[in-house]
């Protein structure tokens, strides 16, 4: 009997994922975002007749666990691998920045290791140390920074070039600074809709949750990302969320968000 209960567990938080990510969030990105002040790197305050442009760009990545000080040295290491012959990956040394040679449209196409921090969940590379709640926008950070390319439409491709941090140096050089969140402790029906605030955050579900009105969908791909100048897959959930052994019943979804894929990026324990 408890390894069905356990099973009956499982499955319901399973399927509630199922449902917060069948649909849109709180609204379009393109019209929540327009007019809003976006970063920009301070190269492009250069008069373009004095800028000489660097051999190659310098990423250095800063662990950020005190966001406030910007003087102290977090610089966060990590290991480089490369591929064998027979498909495994060996450590082939340490370092702690990237570097790209210069173009203008240079980007950054693989992520590093994503660092880790006792108490807390990693969000994501940011361009600015610090992120506020209140910053977020449609659940993401305005600041996010993106690995590699996103295919749109036939050859089109989203991509954040590297010209466009706003750390970036006339040297060359920028600075990525980790964004962390801790835990938050789900028990209600408003709990569970408030994750759309934070796509990138961490959840603990700590009680089991009955639903008396449909759902609202949390998480979204819009089918027309094409218009947006931030790419589609950044307001999917890619947070964490750990259903802890609980359940949650009653979820009703009618319908969906025109334009909305289900879609979802994130880590779901269970039990």
């Amino acid at each position: 009997m408890k390894k069905a209960n356990k099973w009956l567990l499982n499955l319901s938080v399973l399927l509630l994922f199922l449902g917060l990510l069948a649909g849109c969030g709180t609204g379009n990105p393109a019209d929540e975002t327009s007019g809003t002040e976006q970063p920009s790197a301070s190269v492009s305050e250069t008069d373009p007749a004095e800028y000489a442009a660097p051999a190659e760009y310098t990423i250095r990545f800063d662990q950020n666990t005190t966001p406030d000080d910007v003087t102290d040295d977090e610089t966060y290491t990590y290991e480089v691998t490369s591929w064998n012959a027979d498909g495994t990956q060996s450590v082939t040394g340490e370092t702690s920045i990237l570097t790209v040679p210069y173009s203008e449209n240079a980007y950054l196409e693989a992520a590093i290791p994503a660092p880790e921090r006792e108490g807390y969940y990693f969000a994501g590379w940011q361009t600015r140390p610090n992120v506020s709640q209140d910053d977020l926008v449609n659940g993401v950070s305005p600041y996010l920074w993106m690995f590699g390319t996103q295919s749109r439409f036939g050859d089109v491709a989203t991509v954040m070039y590297i010209k466009d941090m706003e750390s970036l140096t006339e040297d060359g050089t920028a600075t990525l600074y980790a964004r962390w969140v801790e835990v938050k402790d789900i028990s209600t029906a408003e709990d569970l809709q408030k994750m759309g605030e934070d796509l990138y955050g961490a959840y603990r579900l700590t009680a089991d949750i009955t639903l008396t009105e449909d759902w609202t969908p949390i998480g979204c791909y819009f089918s027309n990302y094409e218009n947006y100048e931030t790419g589609w897959w950044t307001y999917a959930f890619r947070g964490f969320f750990d259903g802890n052994g609980h359940t949650i019943s009653g979820l009703v979804i009618r319908g969906g968000r025109s334009g909305c894929q289900q879609v979802s990026a994130g880590s779901c324990r269970l039990a």
